[in-house]
């Protein structure tokens, strides 16, 4: 029997989850405490990112910041919405976004 997961899967955009974690603060002062707070919840989870994912970038031109494109391939590769408010990554439309 397979597993199904309880909660649905999503991708995380960076700014969303610094902005999440900390209520819309811009920065925050002490990155160990934050990266800290995050292990600690479950219903988040680090992906790796190797070679193959490299090899992908070309399926995702239409988001031309390098970092924005490994958010966005992920995204399309796990099949999962993208919660994001960038409009470089909205507008090309790649994956379903949510926000």
């Amino acid at each position: 029997m397979s597993s199904t997961p309880i909660e649905p899967l999503y991708v995380v955009d960076t700014h969303a989850l610094i902005w999440y974690l900390l209520g819309d603060k811009k920065w925050f002062a002490d990155f160990k405490t934050i990266y800290q707070d995050i292990l600690s919840r479950q219903f988040f989870k680090f992906l790796p990112f190797d070679s193959r994912h490299v090899l992908d970038f070309d399926r995702d031109d239409l988001v031309p910041e390098m970092h924005d494109r490994i958010i966005t391939g992920t995204a399309r590769r796990l099949g999962a919405p993208l919660i994001s408010s960038d409009p470089l990554i909205t507008s090309a439309a790649i994956v379903p976004i949510v926000w």
